[in-house]
């Protein structure tokens, strides 16, 4: 692949209403870089990514890039639900016929001595090996294998494929297609650890550029050269080198640096204030002299009235500045603080009961589990291995091939699914949570939504959205919690927050997780669907 890629933000700035998403953003991308995007959830990372592709136009500032960037958008399908499998693969790899045939053309041309027929050859053949167009049905191949689709059947219509499945489709159908510039929303979303390990490689190795937003530590400390972080900044920096861990040194040592600022300038405003206050005081001591007084303290008393006054107007004129543009304060973090306000009402041990459960051919493993009422609990396995369909054996939503589930009848049951269920909901998130939540004493800016909570829940992001989901649950006091892959869209530190909630919620709770670090937390049994994961 040509080695000219370059893909550059000058001064973007994007605007939605009177909300500023992103600010006076520049960036300079050559061959080999590979971005990680960050930031929390509704902070533009999927809107910045939009704005690379060129499908969004920023408000001010201007993006360029040297060859069209593909985006594989984790809120938008690329994929026509009405197309089978095999008809979506043939579109793709349409536009890799096409320069193929170009470049015969142009081979017959410049047999045949045509005038120019050799500046077509060279740009056909650079652009058939920049897209390596010969090797695009083997590629195809090893891309859905890498992905975990080696056995999804052609014959399958779009519409009927698991989100899972359609997102990986989409991402190894673009990656087939060779972009010089791949721009990828959530990569590791969806896929188990041998498939993450896969597309990990693959961008590590790419040959050309990659941006890409991620939640996922391990994505974020092995593959970028460099993070993109669009939470706010003191020194409006958006832009860190190397990986995860050291855009981490870097940025506390940002806030460390803003912190101490800010504390500075705060205990200097307390000091003007109050030498302005003293000082005032003096004055007006002095000018309430009698006169036999004031004749008395002569030209001296004068003078020192004339030294306070000047002090108290160069205190007053410095915090005039201060406070044209001060400092401010270091934000704080969002915090998902939902808490129980009441017990769930089963005091029963057991809550389910599962013998010899079998799920449809998912997988050959019999599973027996017993699930107590405070048991916490990780669901692991392959993708397509039966993690989702448990969790629906589990809720009744689905019966058993074979095997029996015995549950605590009047236990509540809560279930979070991979489903955006507010995607085009046009009411507010505070309309929803209220409507749907028995206890509205809660508030609903415990969901780390703040200012977002009053416009459309459909102009969320997709992380505002699962959290608004989240909090609805949670809220619902259930007895057992079902939550499929809840760490999905949400912010790194949301992620750390929403497991430790979890483990000390008064409920069974179990997840179903490709997650490495959801994986590795104390305090949590592990469950696999297959006989044995390595």
């Amino acid at each position: 692949m040509a080695k000219g890629a370059t893909l550059t933000c000058e001064s973007v700035s994007y605007h939605v209403g009177d909300r500023t998403l992103i600010q006076d953003l520049s960036i300079t991308l050559g061959w080999g870089a590979k971005l990680g995007i960050i930031g929390e959830n509704g902070a533009g990372k999927s809107t910045l990514l939009s704005l690379l592709a060129g499908g969004t136009t920023p408000t001010t500032g201007v993006i360029n890039f040297t060859s069209k960037p593909m985006l594989v958008h984790q809120d938008k399908d690329l994929l026509r639900g009405d197309y089978l499998v095999s008809e979506e693969i043939s579109a793709f790899l349409a536009p890799l016929r096409q320069i193929e045939e170009e470049l015969n053309r142009a081979s017959e041309e410049l047999t045949a001595g045509d005038s120019g027929s050799l500046a077509r050859y060279s740009r056909a053949l650079q652009s058939a090996e920049v897209r390596e167009v010969w090797s695009a049905p083997q590629r195809i191949e090893r891309y859905l294998h890498g992905l975990g689709l080696g056995s999804l059947s052609r014959q399958h219509r779009i519409n009927e494929l698991s989100a899972g499945e359609r997102r990986r489709l989409a991402m190894a159908l673009t990656m087939v297609s060779r972009p010089e510039i791949l721009l990828l929303d959530e990569p590791s979303n969806y896929l188990d650890e041998q498939a993450r390990l896969f597309l990990k490689d693959e961008i590590k190795k790419w040959d050309g550029i990659v941006v890409f937003v991620s939640h996922d530590r391990e994505f974020l400390e092995d593959v970028p050269t460099g993070i993109c972080d669009l939470d706010k900044s003191y020194s409006s920096q958006y832009l860190y080198r190397g990986n995860y861990n050291e855009y981490l040194k870097q940025k506390n040592d940002e806030l460390n640096r803003w912190k101490d600022s800010y504390a500075k300038e705060q205990e200097e405003i307390r000091r003007l204030k109050n030498a302005v206050a003293v000082k005032a005081h003096q004055i007006n001591h002095h000018r309430a002299m009698s006169d036999n007084n004031k004749k008395a303290y002569g030209a001296r008393g004068d003078r020192v009235q004339s030294q306070i006054s000047r002090r108290v107007r160069a205190a007053r004129e410095r915090l005039n500045r201060i406070n044209e543009s001060p400092i401010p304060n270091p934000p704080k973090p969002l915090v998902m603080s939902v808490s129980a306000t009441k017990k769930p009402s089963q005091t029963s041990s057991l809550m389910v009961q599962l013998r010899s459960v079998k799920m449809g051919g998912r997988t050959d493993k019999a599973i027996t589990l017993d699930v107590a009422s405070d048991d916490k609990i990780i669901v692991t396995g392959p993708n397509g291995s039966g993690k989702t369909t448990l969790l629906n054996v589990i809720s009744g939503n689905l019966s058993p091939t074979q095997g029996s589930v015995l549950r605590n009848t009047e236990a509540s049951i809560g279930y979070l699914g991979h489903d955006d269920l507010f995607r085009q909901d046009i009411r507010t998130a505070r309309d929803i949570y209220v409507s749907s939540t028995p206890d509205t004493a809660a508030r609903i800016t415990s969901l780390g939504l703040l200012e977002n909570v009053d416009i459309p829940t459909c102009d969320l992001s997709v992380g505002q959205r699962k959290r608004l989901e989240l909090g609805i649950l949670l809220q619902g006091q259930h007895d057992i919690l079902l939550l499929d892959e809840p760490t999905n869209h949400l912010s790194l530190r949301l992620c750390e927050e929403l497991i430790e909630l979890l483990h000390g919620w008064p409920a069974s709770v179990i997840i179903a997780s490709h997650d490495p670090w959801v994986k590795s937390q104390k305090g949590w049994r592990v469950v696999s669907v297959v006989e044995s994961e390595d």
